[in-house]
C-alpha cells in the first residue's frame, strides 16, 4: 500500500505504508502538513492485493 501526495502538481515522493505482512498495522496515523501558499493538494492512494482477503481506507480527514 502507497501513497503519493501532490503539491500544486508537484509530487512529494511515493510513500510505502506497507510491503507484505512484516509491517502490517491495523490503525495508524498520517498527518501530512499542507504548506502555506499552497494552490491545490491530492493525495493517490495505491494498494496491491494477493489474495481472497480484504482491506479498507477510512477516516481521511482535511483539516484548515
Amino acid at each position: 500500500m502507497q501513497y503519493e501526495v501532490f503539491f500544486d502538481d508537484i509530487s512529494q515522493g511515493v510513500v510505502t505504508l506497507i510491503n507484505g505482512a512484516s509491517n502490517l498495522s491495523a490503525s495508524g496515523t498520517v498527518l501530512i502538513n499542507i504548506p502555506g501558499g499552497t494552490t491545490n493538494a491530492r493525495i493517490t492512494v495505491g494498494v496491491k492485493q494477493n489474495g481472497d482477503d480484504y482491506g479498507a481506507l477510512d477516516n481521511f480527514r482535511v483539516y484548515e
